[in-house]
């Protein structure tokens, strides 16, 4: 095999072919070739890994590379996510497969939290338990974990905390349930 390359280099060194410019192009074409085919075949390794590995399916809600929306499919090349103002985001696999990537399907529920502020002069343990008992009206709160509010800091006029809840992923739109979150809450804190 390298007698043949051998003998193929002088034989056309004798009949005139300048063979030094001949390797050293070849070489340039060859680099050239090899940086452009780099991230198609790393896009293509990247989604067959994804495909295997499944990290995530159509229909998970995923952040990836500063987007997030619902997986429609993942393609060889990428993987293409629908973000929520409608609009198709192809994200390629080497990215993908690179990047951190936040699966917001993968668990029945996930946590929000709002902030509360009151006056002190308000019996604090009872306005927390209105807070509690409206959270846990709105369809779509989970049971468990039970909805719960923290105080976090206390000062002789303003009690500061938050109400953490859990919302059942598949329930109802995420959005819906967090404004009716919002909604019952001022409501507490307004008939104060």
């Amino acid at each position: 095999g390298v007698a043949l390359i051998v003998a193929g280099f002088i034989t056309l060194a004798v009949l005139g072919v300048d063979v030094f410019g001949l390797v050293a192009g070849l070489g340039v074409g060859g680099l050239v070739v090899g940086f452009a085919l780099k991230e198609i075949i790393e896009n293509l390794i990247s989604g067959v890994l994804i495909l295997i590995q499944r990290p995530f399916q159509p229909g998970d809600v995923i952040e990836v590379d500063g987007s997030t929306g619902t997986v429609q499919r993942v393609e060889l090349r990428a993987t293409v996510i629908r973000t929520f103002d409608n609009v198709e985001v192809n994200i390629p696999n080497r990215i993908v497969y690179t990047s951190v990537v936040k699966n917001f399907s993968i668990y029945p529920t996930r946590r929000f939290e709002v902030t509360v502020r009151m006056q002190r002069t308000q019996d604090l343990a009872a306005v927390r338990q209105r807070l509690i008992a409206a959270v846990r009206k709105v369809v779509g709160v989970a049971e468990t974990p039970a909805p719960s509010v923290l105080f976090e800091d206390l000062n002789w006029a303003i009690a500061r905390g938050k109400v953490y809840y859990h919302v059942q992923i598949n329930q109802r739109p995420i959005e819906d349930v967090r404004n009716e979150v919002l909604v019952a809450v001022s409501t507490v804190l307004d008939s104060q």
